[in-house]
C-alpha cells in the first residue's frame, strides 16, 4: 500500500494524502455542521438524477442530509478519532433505518425505504481496514479501492498504470468528489446517512449525530446499543428495505435516540430543537417506523 499511498500524494500534491484524512478537499460547509447533498433523488420519489455507475456502492451525489463533524483528536478517549470514526460506522445503518425517506421509484413503490440507500446494500458495517491499520488506512483503502467513474477499473488499478496513464490531481479530486460512502473522511468526518427530510425535518438528523458523537455518554449508549449489529447480516440491505420493521435496527435505533435527546438535554439545546427530536422519537422511532412508511400509507390509500 505505500506505493499507492505515494501516488495519492504525488497526484495531490498534498503532504498529508497519505493519511487519509486531508487527502480529501474541504467541504465549504463544514462549518456550518452540515451539507444538503445537491440534486439526485427526490425525498419522496427516489428518482435518481443520474444513473449510479455499475458497481458503486458508495453512491453518487444524491438528495440527502449531510452532516460533518469534527474528525478527533489523537489517541484514546471519547473524542479519539478511532473511536468517532468507529461509532460512526456502527450507528449509520441504524440512522439510515430512522431516516429512510425515498421509498418510490418513477412514482412508483421500490420495494425499500430508502431507494437512496439500497445502493449502499453490500456494504459491511464497518470498512475493512488493511492488517494494523486505522481510520485513515480504512479510508485510504476505500478510496483506492472504489470504482473510477466511467473507467472501468479502480483508483489504486489507475495508481499503477504505466507512467503515461496515471492519475492527475484534477483526477483525484474528481473521484473524490464522487465518493459518498456512509462515512467520509474530508479533513472532517462527514456523515451520509439521513435522506433529505420534509419540511426542516434535516434539523433532526443533524442534532441527533452530532448528540451521538459529541456527548461522551450518548457516545457510550450509542456504543452499547449497536455493539451486536456488526455481526448482523446484510444489515445495510436490511437498512434500506426495512427500516425500523426490523427489530434489531429498531431496537439500536430507540436506545440511540432516547440518548441523544438526553444528551441534548444536558447540554442545554434550543428548546425547539429537543422538541423535533422528541416528536420525531415519538412518531417513528418508539413505534418502529420512519418518514417513508407515511409515503407509502398514502400510496396505498389512494382509490
Amino acid at each position: 500500500m505505500a506505493g499507492d499511498l505515494h501516488a495519492i500524494a504525488s497526484a495531490s500534491g498534498n503532504s498529508h494524502a497519505a493519511d487519509g484524512i486531508a487527502a480529501t478537499p474541504s467541504n465549504s460547509h463544514a462549518a456550518d455542521g452540515i451539507a444538503v447533498a445537491p440534486g439526485g433523488f427526490h425525498p419522496a420519489d427516489g428518482t435518481p438524477g443520474a444513473a449510479p455507475v455499475a458497481g458503486d456502492v458508495y453512491g453518487t451525489a444524491t438528495a440527502g442530509v449531510r452532516v460533518a463533524l469534527e474528525a478527533g483528536v489523537a489517541g484514546a478517549g471519547p473524542l479519539g478519532l478511532r473511536r468517532r470514526w468507529d461509532l460512526a460506522h456502527a450507528v449509520a445503518p441504524v440512522l439510515a433505518a430512522a431516516f429512510a425517506h425515498a421509498p418510490l421509484r418513477h412514482g412508483r413503490p421500490s420495494g425499500w425505504r430508502s431507494t437512496r440507500q439500497a445502493l449502499r446494500r453490500h456494504l459491511p458495517p464497518v470498512p475493512p481496514a488493511p492488517p494494523g491499520g486505522g481510520p485513515r488506512a480504512a479510508w485510504t483503502a476505500l478510496v483506492l479501492d472504489a470504482p473510477v467513474a466511467g473507467a472501468g477499473r479502480t483508483f489504486r488499478s489507475w495508481c499503477r498504470s504505466g507512467p503515461g496513464d496515471r492519475p492527475t490531481v484534477a483526477d483525484l479530486h474528481r473521484h473524490l468528489a464522487g465518493l459518498r460512502p456512509p462515512v467520509a473522511a474530508r479533513g472532517h468526518l462527514v456523515l451520509d446517512v439521513a435522506d433529505r427530510q420534509p419540511g426542516d425535518g434535516w434539523r433532526v438528523p443533524l442534532a441527533v449525530i452530532t448528540a451521538l458523537l459529541d456527548d461522551p455518554r450518548a457516545a457510550a449508549q450509542a456504543e452499547a446499543a449497536t455493539l451486536g449489529l456488526a455481526a448482523t447480516p446484510r444489515l445495510w440491505e436490511r437498512a434500506a428495505r426495512d427500516a425500523l420493521t426490523d427489530p434489531a435496527l429498531a431496537a439500536a435505533a430507540r436506545e440511540c435516540f432516547l440518548a441523544a435527546y438526553a444528551a441534548l438535554a444536558r447540554q442545554g439545546a434550543a428548546r425547539p430543537t429537543r422538541d423535533a427530536v422528541a416528536d420525531f422519537t415519538e412518531r417513528y422511532v418508539l413505534r418502529g417506523r420512519c418518514p417513508a412508511d407515511d409515503v407509502l400509507d398514502a400510496m396505498a390509500a389512494r382509490p
